[in-house]
């Protein structure tokens, strides 16, 4: 998925030789990566949140607390997005 994102907007950018969609990439990437920790626990097959399913072998959380991380992730990806769009449009050119 990373690499047809990368694949997809750089090809955009190369097209119209304008930088602003490989740098609008990682903020949707991650914006994306936030949606699925969100919506996993309504859409997944066993109803679980998308971050029990891949750390139950290795952490020992309450139910309360399998939601808790899954939404903290989440969280953490939107943050993410929102610091590529801060640096990638108002730090542009590295001014």
């Amino acid at each position: 998925f990373v690499l047809f994102m990368t694949v997809i907007f750089g090809g955009i950018t190369l097209m119209l030789s304008d930088d602003f969609y490989i740098r609008l990439k990682a903020a949707i990437l991650n914006l994306v990566f936030a949606g699925a920790f969100l919506v996993s626990p309504w859409f997944g097959k066993d109803r679980k949140p998308l971050i029990q399913r891949l750390f139950d072998p290795i952490l020992d959380l309450s139910e309360k607390g399998w939601k808790n991380l899954n939404f903290a992730w989440a969280a953490m990806f939107v943050v993410m997005s929102c610091l590529h769009v801060f640096f990638a449009f108002l730090f542009h050119g590295g001014k």
